[in-house]
């Protein structure tokens, strides 16, 4: 048995899906950061912006939370795949609830996301200047990204499940 890591396990077919979910979630995280013109780029509000009790808060909150929540877990299991083998990951059952759990929050927070500004383009009747009308392609993008991480996320779900249960029916389970 080998020691050390093994990063052929890492280039699976479900290494490459956390390679792939980190990707565009650093992207959003980028677009959220400096999509404005080098400025935050709100989930919620299409305003530059955004005071308690406004109406996209909570839009905004999960929109964080799922950022770097799946950053983190994302990263953690690829590195756990090298480290300790993605079978050993994969007996458990966490690995389909994150990826569950990562398809809904950013299922709710890219529509939700996408209606925002695309709403706020169409009521927008003067635009003022050429940047602010850039931060609208900025605003779409970042709802586009969340939709897409969630599609990753749900092939991935389906995937992991796959997985675990092919491992489970094996005698060598337990």
């Amino acid at each position: 048995m080998d020691s050390g890591p093994n990063f052929r396990e890492g280039l699976s077919l479900s290494g490459i899906f956390k390679i792939l979910e980190v990707a565009i979630v650093f992207s959003a995280i980028m677009v959220h950061r400096y999509g404005a013109n080098g400025s935050y780029l709100f989930f919620g509000t299409s305003t530059d912006q955004m005071s308690a009790g406004d109406e996209g808060m909570d839009v905004e909150n999960i929109g964080n939370a799922a950022l770097v929540t799946f950053s983190v877990i994302s990263s953690v299991l690829w590195i756990g795949y090298v480290m300790d083998s993605r079978f050993i990951i994969q007996r458990f059952f966490l690995e389909p609830f994150w990826n569950f759990l990562a398809t809904c929050m950013f299922m709710g927070v890219g529509v939700k996301t996408l209606i925002v500004w695309a709403k706020a383009k169409s009521e927008d009747t003067q635009i003022t200047s050429d940047s602010y009308y850039a931060t609208y392609g900025a605003g779409l993008a970042l709802g586009s990204l969340c939709v897409i991480a969630s599609i990753v996320y749900s092939i991935d779900f389906c995937i992991s499940v796959s997985a675990r249960n092919k491992l489970r029916a094996d005698d060598y389970y337990y």
